[in-house]
């Protein structure tokens, strides 16, 4: 479907989201970009690539995605607690 259609957002988010729980975090990331780029407002993939850069350390680049992802609907507390796990394990 990806090929049929590669400015679909969600394929990209959910590509991307299976390469993280694999933790490919690089293709994760190519995949979180290519939703942001398809759809610059959609809020969840701005939210898990906030999740994908607290997993690795990139705090900075966390909140500003985590920013992004409220401006655009995302529950703050939602992704907060998500990310509060993710850095607790790290």
């Amino acid at each position: 479907a990806i090929r049929l259609d590669p400015g679909y957002a969600v394929n990209y988010n959910n590509i991307g989201y299976a390469y993280n729980e694999l933790e490919q975090y690089e293709l994760a990331l190519e995949n979180y970009n290519e939703a942001i780029r398809a759809d610059r407002k959609y809020a969840v993939a701005y939210a898990n690539r906030a999740i994908l850069y607290a997993a690795i350390g990139e705090d900075a680049k966390a909140e500003i995605d985590i920013e992004s992802a409220v401006k655009y609907g995302y529950d703050r507390a939602s992704l907060e607690t998500k990310i509060y796990i993710i850095k607790s394990s790290r």
